[in-house]
């Protein structure tokens, strides 16, 4: 899994095993799959040793996205030159630190923020406020609580994972990993087409294949549970949560320790509301160039333009940049013609 996360020119594996002897372990690496701790590690020193820290500028906060038409010559206070009048795109936003303002004004920009996995969608139920002091809505806490706070064990009551996606799917085979019981419930039948696990080729995606079978027939190595075309009624405040099956309407409690509501996270731009979406897919884009169909010269990649698998980011970034490669060339053409008939 590890090698669809890695950046050119330096393997993830390479990374995994030079983290390892620094901290003073030369045994093999446990597993294929990188950690969220790990990737997260590897973007930070890829970026430093690749000297790319002049580009990035972090701690900033923006605010708005405004399209802007300049008539004068404007000072840019990111590249610190003044520019030709033309038709932009002014970003608004303060320094985190200190709160000082900036604008910036860029003829492209590319939306790559994510989806915020902490406004994921409610479930509506009794208790569902109650219960919040020990549900979660992302892996990185599930993993936290596994690994670092070690609150979830082996013997602990179930993870009460709801959703079948593939942050919940995610969650399942790390929880497999540590041997954490899992009760799982979602919606739709497990045969269903439109379950994302349907839909993945099983040569490809060979680690969700096998959560695939083990949803199909539970788990006999481990505590897992499936629950599929079921719903949450009610969950109570000290972790007894209340199921029912849509198919025999048949109701039934089970003892929970935590919960892991991955039921999506719902698109929200506040700096950039006009942009439009569609609907369970992200913003509207043109799936050749990544470039937003409302919006001339702004993109979106990840998760903002439906690419919910982090292997799907190197062609969406490719098809960006082909794409302003491409109308850069074009537009140092049209300059070079225009210099040529002047002469």
């Amino acid at each position: 899994m590890a090698n669809w996360m890695e950046l050119p020119n330096y393997p993830m594996a390479t990374f995994r095993q030079q983290r390892q002897a620094c901290r003073g372990h030369n045994d093999q690496i446990e597993s294929l799959r990188a950690t969220y701790e790990e990737v997260r590690a590897y973007y930070i020193h890829y970026v430093k040793r690749n000297r790319l820290l002049n580009y990035f500028r972090n701690g900033y906060e923006i605010i708005s996205i405004e399209r802007v038409s300049i008539d004068a010559p404007f000072y840019d206070d990111l590249t610190k030159e003044i520019c030709t009048p033309e038709a932009l795109w002014e970003i608004r936003g303060y320094d985190e630190q200190n709160k000082n303002p900036f604008i910036l004004h860029a003829k492209y920009v590319v939306l790559a923020t994510g989806i915020s996995q902490d406004i994921t969608k409610s479930l509506g139920i009794i208790g569902e406020q109650t219960s919040q002091s020990f549900t979660y809505t992302n892996l990185h806490d599930i993993e936290d609580l596994i690994i670092n706070k070690k609150r979830l064990r082996n013997n602990s009551k179930p993870l009460l994972v709801i959703g079948c996606g593939l942050t919940a799917i995610d969650v399942i085979l790390l929880c497999q990993k540590y041997f954490i019981p899992i009760l799982h419930v979602f919606r739709r039948a497990i045969d269903d087409h439109e379950l994302v696990l349907n839909q993945l080729p099983a040569t490809i995606y060979p680690e969700y294949e096998r959560i695939k079978e083990l949803i199909r027939q539970s788990s006999t190595e481990w505590s897992y549970q499936c629950c599929p075309q079921s719903e949450i009624i009610s969950i109570t405040e000290n972790g007894t949560v209340h199921i029912r099956n849509l198919r025999t309407q048949v109701m039934t409690d089970y003892e929970i320790s935590f919960i892991a509501r991955l039921t999506g996270a719902e698109i929200k731009i506040p700096f950039f509301p006009l942009v439009s979406t569609k609907k369970n897919n992200g913003l509207n884009i043109n799936p050749y160039t990544y470039e937003c169909i409302d919006f001339e010269n702004v993109y979106a990649l990840g998760a903002l333009a439906g690419d919910k698998l982090v292997r799907f980011l190197q062609g969406g970034a490719f098809a960006c940049a082909a794409n302003l490669f491409k109308k850069h060339r074009q537009m140092l053409f049209n300059v070079n013609s225009r210099t040529r008939i002047a002469l």
